[in-house]
């Protein structure tokens, strides 16, 4: 829990959903299919890459 690597991970996620929320809420304005959004929401987490995010936090 105390990991640094849990830590990373958590900001990461984090980071990635604040950002998708800011997202859903431009497409909920375009009337875009929720369920298109949801979709991409569960594969966020593979799709988005994590390497820069950690050379910046190992350094």
């Amino acid at each position: 829990m105390g990991t640094p690597s849990f830590w990373f991970n958590f900001t990461n996620r984090f980071l990635f959903w604040f950002w998708d929320t800011l997202l859903v809420q431009n497409a909920k304005l375009a009337r875009f299919d929720p369920f298109v959004y949801l979709g991409n929401l569960f594969k966020s987490s593979e799709r988005k890459p994590r390497a820069l995010f950690f050379w910046i936090f190992s350094n």
